[in-house]
Order: structure tokens, then sequence, then C-alpha cells
């Protein structure tokens, strides 16, 4: 009986295609099954790291089983600052195996130009110099001298030839001539330092002792109060300043 059920055409098919679905499932569950699941078991979405600082950028990719590279070349950036990163490869978003390096380059800020010298030009040429420089004219601050025509810029705060990042805007100091009828000690409070020694010096006197006193309110270097105080009689004694440090 089972000899003659054997001998139907239909038997060795089935037979050869049960052979078949036995192959192929070991196929899948010893060999690719495996290795789908290994490849996505090991893998990693690269995390943003632009505008990171070196230690937190590795902090977050080891978490992602990932490595951290620097480029030994950096370059200048308007919109990434100093010491942060400014680009990587790969970039964000793409999927990498973990243990992948990613390469960083880190900002060195902006391009830092020179303060150019501004003394005895018009508040006019002053402005067009620094756009020349990439930089930008700030507060105009007036004083009597005798040493600039009245209209002349007296100095530049920074001061002229310091390096700062283009983009920074600067102070200026324009004469206001001389004021012969001045009999008063005029306020210095809110001026930076080198004003403060500008306008004294205009007034022909001396400056006396510079104090340092904490003030988180002011600008470094800023005059916090002054002896003789304002509105005293000129008597040609030195000025003494207190300055926040």
């Amino acid at each position: 009986m089972w000899l003659r059920w054997l001998t139907k055409p239909l038997v060795p098919a089935l037979l050869a295609w049960g052979a078949v679905c036995l192959i192929v499932f070991y196929m899948l569950n010893g060999w690719l099954m495996p290795s789908f699941a290994g490849r996505f078991a090991r893998t990693s979405e690269v995390p943003k790291l632009v505008g990171l600082k070196m230690e937190k950028a590795g902090e977050v990719l080891q978490q992602q089983g990932l490595s951290l590279m620097l480029d030994t070349v950096s370059d200048f950036s308007a919109e990434v600052g100093a010491g942060k990163i400014m680009s990587q490869f790969p970039d964000p978003g793409m999927t990498v195996k973990r243990g992948r390096r990613i390469w960083v380059r880190v900002s060195k800020g902006r391009r830092a130009v020179e303060v150019p010298v501004l003394r005895g030009m018009s508040q006019r040429q002053a402005e067009i110099s620094l756009q020349e420089r990439g930089l930008r004219l700030g507060g105009v601050h007036y004083l009597s001298t005798a040493d600039v025509p009245a209209g002349a810029v007296v100095g530049t705060h920074p001061a002229a030839k310091a390096m700062v990042e283009r983009g920074r805007w600067v102070e200026v100091d324009v004469s206001s001539g001389i004021n012969p009828a001045a009999t008063q000690m005029p306020s210095l409070a809110g001026l930076s330092l080198s004003q403060a020694r500008n306008q004294i010096e205009a007034l022909h006197l001396t400056v006396g002792t510079v104090t340092e006193r904490p003030d988180s309110k002011s600008l470094p270097q800023t005059v916090l109060s002054q002896n003789p105080l304002p509105g005293a009689p000129l008597k040609g004694e030195p000025v003494d300043l207190v300055v926040s440090p």
C-alpha cells in the first residue's frame, strides 16, 4: 500500500519542495537573520555636534558608541564661537556602525582685525575707516582737549592697533575743543578709565591714585567715583579714581 502511494507523481514533488523549504529555513535562521540583526544592533545615529565644546561632544558620542576625532585644521567662523565645533563628518542624522570615528573641526571664532589709528580724523572719516576693517562705530564721547581740534577724533576704545574680532563695536572720543571757562571738576563716573584720563589731561590735571572696587553692574575699568568730587573748584591737584576691576 505504502509502495503504491509513494509511486504517485505528486509525492516526489512534495518531498522535493519540503527539502527546499528546510534548506531555506536553515539559511535564514543560521546566516541571514543573524547578519541583519547584527548589523542593526551595531549601528548608531550620528548626533549633531556643531556648537558644542569638545568635552561635551565626546560625552555625547560615547553615549552612542562612537568616538571623537579632531581635525588639526581649524578655521574662522562668524556664526560659531571660538573653541566650539563648527563642522563634522559624517553629518548629523546619518546611520553608522558603532565604534565609528566622527571627525570635527573647531572654530577659531571671528577673524581678528587691527583697530585703525583714527586720531585727528573727522567722525565720518573714522566711521568709514572702521567699516573698511569690518568694524562698527559705537558710542561717541565728547571731551575738552587742547591737543586735537574740535570735531576730530582723540582716541578709541579699544585702543588703536589692538587686535579685536571682526564686527566689534569701537567707541571713539571726539574733541569739543578747549573750554577756557572750565573752573569746576566735571563728573567722570561712567566713563572708561582711558576716557577719564583724557578728560583729566584736557583740564591740565594729572591722574592720582587709581583704586579698583568690585561692581557687578559696570564694565571692567569703568570709573565709579572720583576725588575731587564733581563740581569742586579746579585747584590743580591730582584726581583720584575708583574703577571696576
